[in-house]
């Protein structure tokens, strides 16, 4: 895949944009502070149940993946590959990566070739999302050139998803609510390593 230049403020800049739309961005420098940024939402959340992809694990340290860094908080935690839609809108929250972020307008770009990997960001009423400093990029024409790199690897069960911050409409007597088409929350952390 073609990587375009890193620009100095792309990160901080995405953090400014997702904020600004009712997302949270927890900006994070090693894989220890991952796993307690990710810990502090799910006790804040009293979350009972969990869902996660199988690529959350490569933010971790090989000995160290998410369930054994989560192992002390008392909750069902399950990967979601072998899950049914229902089983995973049943859970409090999904945890997954996200491919790239594109800091000009707020957004995590999510490229996934399942249905169970696109439902764990779409289903759970909080969405925590996986993306490394390294993969923010300044503008949607930086997400373009990206965008026809894995159309071409993969033409035809290729899903991409822009996520600006949690579901929200404003269809109803024109006022603003969170969470009615999908996640009510919704997390980035930001991995400096």
């Amino acid at each position: 895949m073609s990587q375009t230049a890193l620009h100095p403020n792309a990160a901080r800049r995405f953090q400014t944009q997702y904020e600004k739309v009712a997302g949270q961005v927890h900006r994070v420098p090693s894989s220890r502070g991952a796993g307690n940024a990710i810990k502090t939402i799910l006790q804040k959340e009293n979350t009972t149940s969990a869902v996660f992809t199988n690529d959350v694990n490569l933010f971790f340290e090989p000995s160290n993946d998410l369930v054994a860094t989560l192992g002390a908080i008392p909750m069902q935690l399950r990967p979601a590959d072998h899950l049914t839609a229902l089983e995973i809108s049943e859970s409090d929250v999904g945890i997954s990566t996200v491919s790239f972020a594109i800091a000009a307008v707020g957004a995590i770009v999510e490229v996934t070739l399942q249905d169970a990997e696109r439902l764990v960001s779409t289903l759970p009423q909080t969405h925590i999302a996986m993306l490394r400093t390294s993969e923010v990029v300044e503008t949607l024409e930086d997400a373009a050139t990206r965008l026809r790199d894995y159309y071409e690897k993969h033409p035809m069960n290729c899903n991409i998803t822009f996520i600006s911050g949690p579901s929200r409409t404003a269809d109803i007597e024109m006022q603003l609510f969170l969470g009615v088409h999908g996640p009510q929350q919704s997390h980035v952390i930001l991995c400096d390593y």
